[in-house]
């Protein structure tokens, strides 16, 4: 019996990537567990303004920015997985190449369309459709 295409992948291609990501929401969320117990209160310092972690907590929140906009790709590339479109540029519609998927399976962008998003002044954050202006 023949997979049925998906997103232009075939469903055995897109059942991998979402094993893929669903092992990397794990880690993502088990990480941010363990820092977030590991890592004291903004109360526990008496004087947050002299507090010698004030660029601790600066550095944590940072990176938990990062890991939650991490997770949000992961979730959104999850629901392209289910909707049919995991696979496909956001932008032109085209293949991402599956080795591009491999390293960063959230990703929602072909290259070409990545770097032109990016030379015309925009950024994306650790993958799909997650963007800042620079």
């Amino acid at each position: 019996m023949k997979n049925k295409p998906c997103g232009g992948y075939d469903s055995r291609t897109i059942a991998h990537f979402k094993i893929k990501l669903l092992a990397e929401r794990v880690i993502l969320i088990e990480k941010t567990e363990m820092e977030k117990d590991s890592f004291p209160l903004k109360e526990e310092c008496a004087d947050f303004e002299t507090c010698k972690k004030k660029e601790a907590f600066a550095l944590y929140d940072a990176n938990a920015a990062m890991d939650l906009e991490h997770l949000r790709a992961i979730e959104a590339a999850l629901c392209r997985c289910e909707n049919g479109t995991y696979g496909l540029c956001e932008i032109c519609g085209v293949k991402i190449d599956i080795n591009r998927l491999e390293k960063h399976p959230s990703f929602s962008q072909c290259v070409p369309c990545h770097k032109a998003y990016i030379s015309s002044g925009k950024r994306i954050i650790r993958g799909s459709n997650l963007r800042v202006t620079a």
